[in-house]
């Protein structure tokens, strides 16, 4: 299909349907007549922005509990991903050991976080060895932008 990237503008190329909200999010008991909107992008934006989510998707996973309705199917798929004993052969259980250490690289201990970062600000039920996870800006900021444009384009065209 030729038409308008949402994201970068390019006029007149070839794109493809963007979830406006990650598919890989929904647990699996989601209703499959849930209207999961899309919006027309082109495939260099889509890959850098579907990258961003399967990081974004992680970080999420991490600092909600397993035990919240709806997200422990999503927290297992998630961990199963970065869990080598989950690869299929030994490269793709070096891949996931790989992923594993560089994300949790990213968790801090709860008290250590930087003075900068937004997290937990009332430190609500937060002991001491709670971990919590920093992502960057940057990558909220394209993610959330996506989320807006998609949501614009969808709702813009239905009148």
């Amino acid at each position: 299909m030729i038409s308008k990237c949402v994201h970068c503008l390019a006029e007149n190329i070839e794109v493809t349907s963007d979830h406006v909200f990650p598919s890989s999010w929904y647990p699996s008991t989601t209703n499959v007549n849930v209207n999961r909107l899309t919006a027309p992008s082109c495939k260099e934006c889509n890959n850098k922005i579907s990258k961003i989510e399967e990081s974004l998707l992680k970080v999420f996973s991490f600092t909600i509990s397993p035990k919240s309705p709806g997200h422990s199917q999503i927290y297992e798929k998630v961990k199963r991903s970065i869990s080598g004993s989950s690869g299929k052969n030994l490269k793709d259980q070096n891949i996931r050991i790989s992923v594993q250490k560089k994300f949790f690289k990213k968790m801090f201990p709860a008290q250590n976080f930087p003075e900068s970062s937004i997290v937990n600000p009332d430190n609500l039920r937060t002991t001491p060895e709670s971990l919590g996870l920093l992502t960057s800006v940057e990558e909220l900021h394209i993610f959330l932008s996506k989320l807006i444009r998609g949501i614009i384009y969808c709702f813009g065209k239905a009148k």
